[in-house]
């Protein structure tokens, strides 16, 4: 299948579960007869939508998407207050309040890697909820940058870093701090190991625990094909929109370092 067959059934298969959750608020029976009827009819197949909507039932019978969504409604005005804040102390204009929409498939859709994703045709920010929270912290405020005309990967991913770290919410400000340390961790392990050794010996026992159990939690969706085929799509779009391509969400250390060198009482030592 090509390219853009690919990316069109993506969207349909987004399109229909979005309408969906528009003509059934409640997320009862209907709404899942409904569902699986749309993700038939947008070539999605009929396995994959059978363990869609089997993943589903099993959110819905434990109430997981209504907790779910009164936890990204209260984050997302946490994060919209703090982009405020930031728009205000580096002068960049007058921001606004939006919010991220927790999706309904995140247990399904972490098979594919991605925590987050931006539909530039309708302004929305859509969340995978089924990451660590920490995670979904950071995610959150990547996906709202990207509404805010931060289109590449490496800025939104600083402005996340920023969002989140200057937070007045304490866990959300844990969450940019740790979600960077990933990143610059990663950089400095492929260019002095001994220097990544000593720095992660110094890091918490609780950050160190977080760490750990994210990398249990991750070993499920490791390693498959849905990975594959999603970063293949995600690096060609991003290369076809002249940037790095999925390279580029890792160059966000390039800008936190200058970030730490241009103003040094802006991070913590």
């Amino acid at each position: 299948m090509a390219l853009f067959e690919k990316k069109s059934v993506f969207r349909k298969f987004i399109d229909s579960i979005t309408m969906a959750v528009y003509d059934n608020p409640e997320l009862g029976p209907e709404f899942l007869d409904q569902l699986e009827e749309s993700l038939v009819m947008a070539d999605v197949g009929i396995e994959t939508s059978a363990k869609i909507i089997e993943e589903l039932n099993k959110a819905i019978n434990y109430k997981y998407i209504t907790r779910e969504r009164e936890i990204k409604k209260e984050l997302s005005r946490i994060l919209s207050d703090s982009y405020e804040k930031v728009y205000a102390e580096y002068g960049l204009g007058k921001s606004f309040s939006s919010r991220v929409k927790p999706l309904i498939i995140s247990p399904v859709m972490t098979y594919t890697h991605i925590s987050g994703v931006y539909s530039f045709f309708t302004g929305e920010a859509n969340l995978n909820t089924n990451f660590p929270d920490y995670v979904c912290a950071f995610s959150a405020a990547h996906e709202m940058a990207h509404q805010r005309g931060f289109a590449r990967e490496d800025e939104a991913n600083f402005m996340a870093f920023l969002i989140c770290t200057e937070s007045d919410n304490e866990y959300v400000e844990y969450a940019g701090w740790l979600s960077i340390y990933n990143y610059l961790a990663s950089a400095l392990r492929q260019a002095d190991y001994d220097l990544f050794y000593d720095a992660a010996s110094k890091l918490s026992e609780n950050a160190t625990g977080e760490l750990i159990a994210y990398n249990r939690f991750f070993d499920k969706y490791r390693d498959s094909t849905a990975s594959d085929v999603s970063d293949t799509l995600n690096n060609a779009y991003l290369e076809s929109q002249g940037t790095e391509g999925t390279k580029s969400y890792g160059m966000v250390v390039d800008l936190a370092v200058s970030y730490y060198l241009t103003d040094n009482d802006g991070i913590s030592e």
